[in-house]
């Protein structure tokens, strides 16, 4: 347990940080009385301790590799990559072990929520709630409401959420095809200022669609609501950001150095 507390505590790759028995945790499946799920879960800690300690070893001498002889890009890279391999390689079993444990959850409800735990963590800015998700529950729970409105906010709700699934599954495949091409996350990081190219990449694209998806959904739920109830609904704070730690890039891999969250 601590071992993956430590080692996987900043992926390296998109899924790397994915602590599968720590998923079971947050979406509340009982291991204990499925037989399963419970040697399935052993079995992942087993495969992954394993590749876990060779990972400590590789850290250490990555990180010496890539300080001696001063700051040389290229040498940093070099130094890093077997640590971005091994990365990649926790990211297969914590998928593989996703993807059993997932098949062995009989209640739809409770697996949705397992594989949304998921998503949460390898993206965790992506599938956050949003502040429009949270605007609508609230809205559902008014007590004034007339039929008509309860009937349009539970439609605009719904709409919300199948179309948000596709937006965001195109914004993670985008990111983790960003980092794949980039030839891992440290050289992501590397690259991060720099600009890359003519119009627009896929991963902004990706955010713009989803932005628009926000404010359009926003926009609808102010138009249903008079204006006595929408000053009842959540009140939208600042997105991480206010510095080069916070928010951005760094917020997508689930690393985070302070700033104020949306609430």
């Amino acid at each position: 347990h601590r071992r993956r507390e430590l080692s996987m505590r900043f992926g390296l790759a998109f899924g790397a940080n994915t602590d599968v028995v720590e998923v079971v945790r947050l979406a509340k499946i009982d291991a204990d009385t499925n037989e399963e799920i419970k040697t399935a879960i052993e079995r992942y800690e087993m495969d992954l301790d394993s590749v876990l300690k060779g990972y400590e070893k590789l850290a250490k001498d990555s990180q010496k590799g890539a300080m001696e002889g001063g700051f040389d890009p290229e040498k940093i890279e070099a130094a890093l990559k077997p640590l971005t391999d091994a990365a990649k390689q926790i990211r297969e079993i914590n998928r593989a072990a996703v993807k059993r444990v997932a098949g062995l959850i009989a209640d739809e409800q409770k697996r949705a929520a397992f594989e949304l735990e998921v998503k949460r963590i390898e993206f965790p800015r992506i599938y956050r709630e949003a502040h429009v998700q949270k605007s609508l529950a609230a809205a559902l729970k008014l007590t004034d409401l007339d039929e008509s409105q309860k009937s349009q906010l539970t439609s605009v709700k719904d709409q919300y959420e199948r179309d948000a699934a596709s937006v965001n599954e195109q914004w993670a495949k985008a990111l983790e095809d960003k980092e794949e091409k980039a030839g891992g996350r440290i050289k992501m990081l590397m690259n991060m200022w720099q600009p890359e190219g003519e119009g627009e990449s896929e991963t902004a694209k990706a955010k713009k669609a989803r932005n628009e998806l926000d404010e359009n959904v926003a926009k609808r739920l102010e138009s249903i609501l008079k204006e006595e109830q929408r000053a009842q609904l959540p009140q939208k704070r600042p997105e991480k950001g206010g510095n080069m730690w916070g928010g951005g890039m760094f917020e997508d891999f689930g690393w985070e150095f302070g700033g104020e969250e949306e609430k």
